[in-house]
Formats: structure tokens, C-alpha cells, sequence
């Protein structure tokens, strides 16, 4: 039997309304990360947001429960992309520190494509509520995962020292973000962040 007209009538109604919300949340997003990126987080109000994407702002609290909220969103989609990539070189067939330095310049790249946004992100990482931070830690578990692999396979090739892989993971994470504050505040450009980045790790690891 066909579906009569009034539920064809009433599922149309309701993806069209899913699919305007979906484009509703996407010009916020697109908005967002335009004025977090141009102007940073504190400088940029709802109201701006909500202007530059054309809908009221009332629909950041129903889409994203805030400004909070909605930042992470803008890095959860401009993250999700990244991963495959770096968890790719992560598995390469290559020597330890070889994948390090290369991980640390694919991140970093990526990263330092909008510095801003990225300040952003780690000053509201120390303030955002305990649920996001364990989301947080749930996203980048595959990560240290891989990260903690390549140590120990350093280890195993005499290339790394012998110390808890738990604990490289913690090193390398705090050195990288360190590392890439004079790059965020323009005292070093990308490059040299990057490399000095590098060299710290492998003065830090290398046997």
C-alpha cells in the first residue's frame, strides 16, 4: 500500500525542516570560525555570530548550548579531517623518530592555518566543564595510542630511551603546545616553531 498524501505531505514537511536545520548549523559554523579565526574568542559575541550567518541569535543556544559549545563544534569539524592523516603517518613503516618529526610538521601545519582559532581553543580548554573535557581526552585516545606504539617501537630500535610510553605521550603533547605559542603570538613563524619543536623532542627521547 502507498503512503497517503498527508504522511507523504508530513515526512516531506519534517526533512525539509532537518534539512534547514542542518544548513542553519552550518552557516553558524562557517560564521564562527570565520570571527573566531579573524578576531579570537573573548573579541567575538553571539550577536556577531549570529549576524554574519543570518539567524537569530537565540539559535546558538537551541543548536550548540552557547559560544562554548559552538567553538567546539568549529574544531570537532575542522579536526575530523586531520585525523586520517596523521594517524597514517603514526603507522607508517618508517623509524620512530622519522614519523615524530613528520606527525609534529603535519600537525602543526594544520594547526597554524588558523592560529587564532587555536588560541581559542586552548584558552577555553581550561575552563570548559568536565564533559567536555572527556570528550576531549575520548578524541585524541587514538592518538596518545599510536603516539605511545611509535615510542615503544623506538625503544625496540634503540632509537628512543627507555621510558614509560605513557609518559612520552604527556611530554610530547606538552611540547608541542609550548612549542607553538611563538608561532599563535608571531615571534617565530611556522616553520622555525616547528622545527624547534622537533628538536627538543628528539633532545628529549633520542638514545
Amino acid at each position: 500500500m502507498f503512503p497517503s498524501i498527508a504522511s507523504r505531505k508530513k515526512r516531506y514537511e519534517s526533512e525539509s525542516r532537518s534539512q534547514q536545520r542542518e544548513q542553519t548549523k552550518a552557516r553558524l559554523l562557517d560564521a564562527a570560525e570565520a570571527r573566531f579565526s579573524e578576531a579570537g574568542y573573548d573579541n567575538v559575541s553571539v550577536s556577531d555570530i549570529a549576524a554574519a550567518a543570518k539567524v537569530v541569535p537565540s539559535l546558538i543556544n537551541s543548536y550548540f548550548a552557547g559560544k562554548a559549545g559552538l567553538l567546539m563544534a568549529v574544531v570537532a569539524r575542522h579536526n575530523a579531517p586531520q585525523w586520517p592523516v596523521l594517524m597514517g603517518i603514526l603507522a607508517e613503516c618508517a623509524p620512530a623518530l622519522d614519523r615524530l618529526d613528520r606527525f609534529i610538521a603535519t600537525q602543526a601545519a594544520m594547526d597554524l592555518r588558523r592560529p587564532r582559532l587555536l588560541a581559542a581553543l586552548q584558552g577555553l580548554s581550561w575552563t570548559w566543564p568536565p564533559e567536555s573535557e572527556a570528550d576531549n581526552l575520548a578524541e585524541l585516545q587514538p592518538a596518545r595510542d599510536a603516539l605511545a606504539a611509535l615510542v615503544r617501537d623506538g625503544i625496540a630500535e634503540g632509537a628512543i630511551r627507555p621510558v614509560a610510553p605513557e609518559a612520552a605521550v604527556e611530554a610530547i603533547m606538552a611540547v608541542y603546545v609550548q612549542g607553538l605559542r611563538p608561532a599563535v603570538f608571531a615571534t617565530l613563524d611556522g616553520p622555525a616553531a616547528t622545527a624547534l619543536i622537533q628538536e627538543r623532542l628528539r633532545a628529549l627521547l633520542a638514545a
